[in-house]
């Protein structure tokens, strides 16, 4: 185990789930439940805020973690990547702890795996994500 990985376990063992990276994907969560379609980027931004996160090991985690952007069909679809779920304690975030949000037009169209990977393929944009 490298010494990062195994200084993040132990924070973790003595500290329980109170670590930043579940308080922080929980308040992601709890602020993604009061979103509804047809928001406005800005609306969403506002409730999702812009916090980062800096951990024990020096990963940054801004919100959103990351942004997507295509054009197809005269349509503007925009990602927003949030994290929302701690899967393992490493040095990296991975897709399945992020949620996209999906923006077409300016407007918040849905959010989640299911929706994008549905959206990707309407307009024909390569999505790496397999659903279980």
């Amino acid at each position: 185990m490298r010494p990062i990985n195994a200084l993040i376990s132990v924070a973790i063992l003595v500290t329980g789930c109170n670590s930043p990276y579940f308080d922080f994907a929980d308040e992601a969560r709890i602020s993604m439940s009061k979103l509804s379609p047809n928001m406005t980027k800005q609306e969403v931004t506002s409730i999702m805020g812009s916090k980062t996160l800096d951990t024990i090991g020096g990963i940054r985690v801004p919100s959103p973690f990351r942004t997507s952007m295509y054009q197809r069909s005269g349509d503007v679809i925009e990602i927003y990547f949030y994290y929302t779920q701690l899967r393992q304690i490493d040095e990296r975030i991975t897709d399945d702890e992020l949620t996209p949000l999906v923006f077409i037009n300016g407007k918040l169209d849905s959010w989640g795996w299911e929706s994008w990977v549905e959206k990707a393929k309407r307009y024909d944009i390569n999505v790496n994500y397999k659903l279980n």
